[in-house]
C-alpha cells in the first residue's frame, strides 16, 4: 500500500513539473495565506503605452508580511500574455537602489510604488500583462492582471 501510494505521489510530481517547469513541490508544504489576505491595486486597469504604471500592495492580515527586495530587479514579478500562455518578464533597471532589505507590509498597510523605472525594458509593446507577488514563508501567490494598449494616433 506504502509502495503505491509512493509511485502515485512520485508519478504526480513528475507529471507536475513537465506541465509547469517552475512547479515547486516545496511550496506545497509551506502554510498558505487565505484567499484575498492581499490585495495587488492599480492606479487603473489599463495604461497607454509609456504611461507610469502605479501599483500598491494592500496587508489585509493582522500580520507583517514580508516581500523580497529584488532590486535593480522590478518589484514584484511581471508576466505577458502571449499566444495565451503568460512569459515571466524579468529585467533590471539602471537605477541606484536605496535599499536591499526585504519590503515588510504592517497589518492593514497599504504601500506602493511605480514600475517606471523599467517601463521601457519591460512593459515595452502593448498587451495583457499580469503581476504576481508571493510572500516570503508562505507557498500562495497573489496577482493582478492590467492591460497596456498602444498611444492613440
Amino acid at each position: 500500500m506504502f509502495t503505491a501510494v509512493l509511485i502515485i505521489s512520485i508519478t504526480a510530481f513528475v507529471t507536475a513539473k513537465k506541465l509547469n517547469p517552475d512547479f515547486n513541490f516545496y511550496e506545497l508544504m509551506r502554510p498558505h495565506l487565505p484567499s484575498g489576505a492581499l490585495e495587488i491595486i492599480f492606479s487603473k486597469p489599463q495604461y497607454v503605452l509609456d504611461e507610469e504604471i502605479f501599483f500598491g500592495v494592500l496587508n489585509k492580515t493582522n500580520q507583517a508580511l514580508r516581500i523580497e527586495n529584488e532590486c535593480p530587479g522590478e518589484p514584484l514579478e511581471v508576466y505577458r500574455l502571449e499566444n495565451n500562455i503568460w512569459t515571466h518578464l524579468k529585467n533590471q533597471a539602471n537605477i541606484i537602489c536605496k535599499s536591499t532589505k526585504d519590503i515588510i507590509i504592517q497589518p492593514y498597510e497599504l504601500k506602493g510604488s511605480s514600475y517606471m523605472p523599467w517601463q521601457g525594458v519591460i512593459f515595452a509593446v502593448p498587451g495583457k500583462y499580469k503581476i504576481e507577488l508571493k510572500v516570503e514563508g508562505y507557498g500562495n501567490k497573489f496577482e493582478k492582471e492590467f492591460e497596456i494598449v498602444a498611444r492613440p494616433l
